[in-house]
C-alpha cells in the first residue's frame, strides 16, 4: 500500500477492506440477505519504508470495488479500491446421490449433464476457481444456467473445496443447450464449456 503519513519504519497498522455489495448467498448454509457490507481483514500490517509504504497480507474472500481503511495510531484514512479476481467455472460433472443430505455411493450409474431429470434433485459438481471461501462466510449469490424463457438456479448448493468445487442439485426444468454461470459477490465468471439439457419428452 503506497500513501503518505505512515509513520515510521515499523510502525504498526490496522487494516481492513470492505465490500460496497451486502451478502446474498445461494450456499448453505444459507446467509441470509443483509443490508450489511462485507468486511474483511488485512494481516501483519507493518511499514516497511517509512511514511510512505506498507505491506499487508490479504485474507481469504471475494468481491469488487472493495474499499481499504487503515488505522495508524487512532486515525483512519480511505484508500482506492481493490477487487479479487472474478470466478471461472472449469468444468461441470455430475456426482453422487443425496441421502438424508449426505453424499453416498450411487446405486445406479450417475446421469448425464446432456439428459438431466425434468423433476430435478440431481447433483451437480461445479469445479472452477476463485469461487470464495467456504468458513464463516459464503459468497456465491447464484450458479445460474438457462436461455430465452428458461432461466434456472442450481439449488442448495454447498462447499466440497473452498475456492475450487460446489456440489448443487439441479431444480425442475425443460430444454436444452444451456451453459452454467456462477456469480460470487456480484461478479459473474463467463459461461461453461459443459452444456446441459434436460431430457426431451416423450409420450
Amino acid at each position: 500500500i503506497f500513501g503518505s503519513n505512515f509513520g515510521p519504519l515499523g510502525t504498526a497498522v490496522t487494516a481492513k477492506y470492505t465490500t460496497n455489495k451486502a451478502i446474498s448467498s445461494v450456499v448453505s448454509p444459507v446467509g441470509a440477505a443483509s443490508n450489511a457490507s462485507v468486511e474483511f481483514p488485512a494481516t501483519g500490517c507493518v511499514v516497511i519504508e517509512a511514511h510512505r509504504k506498507i505491506n499487508c497480507t490479504t485474507s481469504e474472500g471475494a468481491g469488487f470495488s472493495i474499499v481499504w481503511v487503515l488505522t495508524i495510531g487512532n486515525q483512519t484514512s480511505q484508500s482506492p479500491t481493490t477487487s479479487y479476481k472474478a470466478p471461472t467455472i472449469t468444468a461441470l460433472r455430475m456426482s453422487s446421490v443425496l441421502v438424508n443430505d449426505v453424499l453416498v455411493a450411487a446405486s445406479s450409474p450417475v446421469g448425464s449433464l446432456t439428459s438431466l431429470a425434468t423433476e430435478g434433485g440431481e447433483v451437480i459438481v461445479v469445479n472452477g476457481t476463485d469461487l470464495g471461501p467456504s468458513a464463516n462466510r459464503t459468497l456465491v449469490n447464484a450458479v445460474s444456467f438457462g436461455g430465452g424463457s428458461f432461466v434456472y438456479s442450481l439449488q442448495n448448493c454447498s462447499f466440497l473445496i473452498a475456492h475450487q468445487q460446489l456440489q448443487c442439485l439441479t431444480p425442475a426444468g425443460v430444454g436444452s443447450g444451456f451453459r452454467a454461470q456462477v456469480s460470487v459477490m456480484y461478479q459473474s465468471s463467463g459461461q461453461s464449456s459443459d452444456v446441459m439439457s434436460y431430457r426431451a419428452p416423450s409420450i
